[in-house]
């Protein structure tokens, strides 16, 4: 369904002249929801042209906000001037209302919700979806949760419960907060020496140290404008950014036995490279060259160049994994775009090396390592290295060299799975790994499939705003055993992952310390990794661009398979990395018809066995017959 179809919709209701629909990013979040404007009289109803709407689009194409406007903004050229439509928080304030509270829970939980959502006029009964709840929008409630009316509340309670009189029934029985902000460790008196690494920033520390010149922990960004900005302008704003997030002045210094620490600078000149390209230069090929390995040991672990050309330009940033992640980028690009349009956006509540002091310290150590049962149950048994079929004899220590192949999934798909993921009551991130997962047990004949999949990491609460490396890595361990039907299998996939998230704050390096000896031509636990991308960064307005995180500019991958799936309302578009050590360009290409032809099987008919889909998806889409050897 594409925004086209839905505004077809609107413009076909009773009272409507002319409609547009928009996807737009909750405020200080990177979930999105759907805005539709529609021209005539003052006093058309919305809630009625919802519920007309409803009659006709699925529940997740139903605009979340319907504002009337006199006439749609206009450009010079006589087009659509989307940019002057008014936000809806500014043209109403509020959702379309529906049951008030009856409780003090039910109206606390309304007023957490709205201040998420950034809406007003919430209803208990209100479906939560419509209004861009999501993953990352349940873990900044559940931090909200616990903060505020000291419950517990692990994340699956919130992303399970569909409205807020749901939630609120799932809570009265909740035990009291098993913790609280980040003090009093965060915020120790007196002066404060280096702050160790935070345990997600340990590894990666250790992997960069061991490969100098590896790059596979650079994320580049990049935004195309449409105009030339000024690089002064720039370069305050980012100076304002780095003065206000510590760890934009952060890098790694040893002591005097040998162990690293953080390094907080008081101060960072901070540099905007200038490049001028000509207008028949390729700004891709120009990044990749740009694209080089930091020193951790030297700040700023950043870099930022302008690429102007005739009449337009192109921004572009390299940021190590050290000191941010996804979500982390996201909020970077929101603040800084704030910021060039003259907004000062809200000082974090704590620093990056405050939290790395409570994470490494005894009471973040206690609180990471009482969720360890649950690991050593999923891992009582030894897991089996995923035997993929490859081009190419493994090497025997593991090479990071890569390549990238990207490809949408068909707007019907991405409907479909929607629509699936709505009916069996769980997100799309579980529809789209439990097919990942049942091609990877196809794929090596394996019903014991164990995949990475990252997590924000920030649930707890006090670190919304705080930039950083927050990122957990969860090891899944799935049973994709053949006589399942793709239904079965979707629902185990969502508990497992599901109770995994809950128990997200278990070091990863714990559970490879406790798995035994290593093997280095391997990734340690896993050999692929999956991650819906729905942190929201593609709808940052950037000076009238849109950022793109761009890892093909690396050359690099970490694993043998690593699909990211970015999210967007129009529809789902996959990012396969893969190990050019491994696997050829047209083995990858293959691997991709045959997923694509297992998700359509699976939405089409989510009763069929999974050994039976083969049969399935050689009806939907032809899958070209190929042998590999081993």
């Amino acid at each position: 369904m594409e925004p086209g179809e839905i505004e077809t919709t609107l413009s076909a209701l009773p009272g409507v002249r002319a409609a547009v629909v928009l996807a737009r990013r909750l405020p200080g979040s990177s979930d999105s929801y759907l805005c539709g404007y529609v021209v005539g009289d003052p006093d058309l109803d919305t809630d009625r042209l919802r519920s007309a709407a409803a009659e006709s689009l699925p529940p997740h194409m139903v605009p979340a906000h319907l504002i009337v406007l006199p006439a749609l903004p206009l450009t010079v050229n006589g087009k659509v001037d989307r940019a002057a439509l008014p936000e809806p928080a500014v043209a109403t304030g509020t959702a379309p209302g529906g049951r008030p509270p009856r409780d003090e829970l039910e109206r606390a939980l309304i007023d957490l919700w709205e201040d998420t959502l950034g809406i007003a006029g919430l209803g208990v009964d209100d479906l939560l979806s419509a209004y861009g709840a999501g993953s990352l929008t349940a873990t900044r409630l559940s931090a909200r949760i616990r903060r505020t009316l000291h419950l517990a509340c692990p994340v699956s309670l919130v992303l399970t419960a569909p409205t807020v009189a749901a939630l609120a029934e799932r809570l009265r029985g909740a035990e009291p907060s098993g913790h609280g902000p980040l003090s009093p460790d965060a915020h120790p008196d007196g002066p404060q020496g280096p702050a160790p690494l935070s345990p997600q920033q340990h590894g990666i520390y250790v992997e960069q140290v061991k490969d100098p010149t590896g790059t596979e922990y650079n994320l580049p960004l990049v935004v195309d404008l449409p105009e030339v900005p000024s690089a002064e302008r720039l370069r305050t704003t980012l100076a304002a950014l780095v003065a206000r997030h510590d760890v934009l002045r952060t890098d790694i210094t040893l002591d005097a036995d040998g162990r690293p620490h953080q390094r907080v600078h008081a101060e960072l000149p901070v540099a905007l490279e200038e490049v001028d390209l000509p207008d028949d230069a390729d700004p891709d090929a120009w990044t990749a060259r740009w694209v080089r390995a930091f020193d951790p040991h030297r700040a700023p672990l950043w870099r930022v160049a302008l690429l102007r050309r005739p009449g337009r330009a192109r921004l572009v940033m390299d940021i190590h994994h050290l000191i941010t992640d996804g979500c982390s980028l996201t909020l970077l690009a929101t603040e800084w775009a704030r910021q060039l349009g003259g907004a000062e956006p809200a000082r974090p509540e704590v620093g990056y090396a405050d939290y790395a002091r409570w994470a490494a310290g005894p009471a973040g150590r206690e609180h990471a390592l009482a969720q360890g049962e649950f690991w050593r149950r999923t891992y009582a048994t030894p897991v089996r290295p995923l035997d993929l079929p490859t081009d190419l004899p493994r090497p025997p220590v593991r090479r990071t060299e890569g390549a990238h192949l990207s490809f949408p999934l068909a707007a019907e798909l991405s409907h479909a799975i929607r629509e699936l993921a709505r009916a069996e009551g769980v997100t799309p991130f579980h529809v789209l790994l439990a097919g990942y997962t049942a091609f990877l047990g196809r794929m090596s004949g394996s019903d014991d499939v164990t995949v990475g999949t990252p997590v924000s990491g920030r649930h707890l609460p006090g670190v919304e705003r705080t930039q950083g490396m927050f990122v957990n890595t969860l090891c899944l361990r799935l049973n994709p055993r053949p006589e399942l039907s793709f239904r079965a299998h979707l629902r185990a996939v969502a508990d497992h992952a599901m109770a995994a998230a809950d128990h997200q704050d278990f070091p990863f390096g714990e559970l490879v310390a406790a798995a035994g000896e290593r093997d280095y031509s391997r990734h340690p636990m896993f050999d692929t990794l999956f991650a819906v991308q729905d942190t929201g960064l593609h709808q940052v307005d950037f000076l009238g661009g849109r950022p793109r995180w761009t890892p093909e500019a690396t050359g690099r991958t970490l694993f043998d398979l690593n699909l990211q799936i970015d999210d967007a309302p129009e529809g789902f578009t996959a990012h396969w990395a893969y190990s050019t050590h491994l696997f050829l360009p047209g083995t990858v290409e293959l691997f991709r018809d045959e997923l694509l032809a297992l998700f359509d099987a699976a939405v089409t008919a989510p009763d069929t066995a999974l050994h039976s889909m083969n049969v399935v998806a050689a009806t939907t889409q032809a899958v070209p017959d190929f042998d590999f050897d081993f």
